[in-house]
Parts: structure tokens; C-alpha cells; sequence
């Protein structure tokens, strides 16, 4: 593993923040959690400084989902994944995600121990070590 591995969340929920930087550091302690609550705060090429955003779609100043096409022509690449993570069910939300160029779509488990081991699940799918 590298020693710059990071995941940076768009995540507004306070509380869902917390549990999935938790579920991070339990299993992966080295690799770093940033985080933005707003899409206005995504930094410019988050690639620099991350390799796998995860994005929430219901935000306070918009649409993770129309963040999705101006963050891959700044980071497409092998080294740079993007993923929706979100309480949308809309079949419509998933749909859009992944033709505008979301490796996937996964829905925010209501059950704690079930979110956990979600995100543990994602961040070993996109970042191995």
C-alpha cells in the first residue's frame, strides 16, 4: 500500500461521516479519511489528493451527481475511482450515476453494523492493499 492512500467524502450527514471513517480506521488505520460537505467545497483534481471519492447525491447546495462528469475529465484514470453512496433508492439516481461515469451505486444501509461493513467493503474493493 502507499503511503498517500485516501478517501475523500462528500458526505453532509454528520453521523454518517463519523460511522464510515470509523469503519475505515478499523480495518485500514494507515489510510487517510478527508471529507467536504457541500459540492462548493470539492477541491479542484481531488485525485491530487485522493483515490476514490465517494459522494452523496442529496446535499445542501446541490447534486453530488452533477459534480460526477467535471470530477472524471479532471481525474480519469486507472489510479482514480468515484462512487455514489447515498439513502436514494430512485432506480432513476442509480441509472444516472453510472451513465454519467460512477463505478457504482450503492445505498446507504439503515442498519449501523450493516453500514460498517459496507463501506469496509468498498474501500477493499477500490483500494487493496
Amino acid at each position: 500500500m502507499t503511503t498517500n492512500q485516501c478517501v475523500l467524502f462528500l458526505e453532509d450527514s454528520d453521523l454518517d461521516f463519523e460511522l464510515a471513517a470509523a469503519a475505515i480506521q478499523k480495518t485500514r488505520p494507515a489510510l487517510q479519511v478527508g471529507r467536504v460537505k457541500q459540492c462548493s467545497e470539492m477541491p479542484p483534481r481531488p485525485c491530487e489528493v485522493s483515490q476514490l471519492v465517494v459522494l452523496d447525491i442529496h446535499l445542501p447546495d446541490g447534486s453530488g451527481l452533477d459534480l460526477i462528469p467535471q470530477l472524471l475529465k479532471e481525474c480519469g484514470g486507472p489510479s482514480f475511482t468515484l462512487v455514489v453512496f447515498s439513502t436514494s433508492t430512485s432506480p432513476s439516481d442509480r441509472v444516472q450515476a453510472l451513465e454519467l461515469g460512477a463505478r457504482s451505486f450503492y445505498v446507504k444501509p439503515q442498519e449501523p453494523d450493516q453500514f460498517v461493513l459496507l463501506v469496509q467493503t468498498m474501500v477493499e474493493s477500490y483500494l487493496p492493499e
